[in-house]
């Protein structure tokens, strides 16, 4: 299986978003199968940054605000959501510096889906 280090890239982002009722949920799955629903195994160090769901959808502008260097790639992750006709969700995933490789999913229906890679500004 590829690694995360493999797709390490600065200045990029990889963004998911899904509908987690809580943060066990979550933790759960991306603990648990999110590294073969999507082909990638995560270095233990560099971890994604995580929402905490609350079972409510907000909007994804909403949703995002608050990750880590959020203002440099805000605009441009809704943007993205708003092409996609993502509105909302209860939770959303952030890997810094990977640019995900979409042909590595192995799971459409997975609980989380893939949005983009999101270049930013630190």
């Amino acid at each position: 299986m590829i690694t995360q280090e493999s797709m390490t890239e600065g200045k990029v982002l990889a963004l998911w978003v899904g509908n987690f009722g809580s943060p066990e949920d979550m933790d759960s799955y991306i603990n648990g199968s999110f590294e073969e629903d999507f082909g990638f195994r995560m270095n233990d160090r560099s971890m994604p940054e995580v929402s905490e769901p609350s079972g409510a959808s907000l909007p994804i502008k909403e949703l995002l605000t608050g990750f880590s260097f959020y203002e440099g790639w805000i605009d441009r992750a809704v943007s993205v959501c708003e092409e996609k006709k993502i509105a909302e969700a209860k939770a959303a995933v952030v890997f810094h510096h990977l640019r995900y490789r979409e042909d590595l999913c192995r799971n459409l229906q997975a609980p989380l889906q893939f949005v983009a890679n999101i270049s930013w500004n630190a």
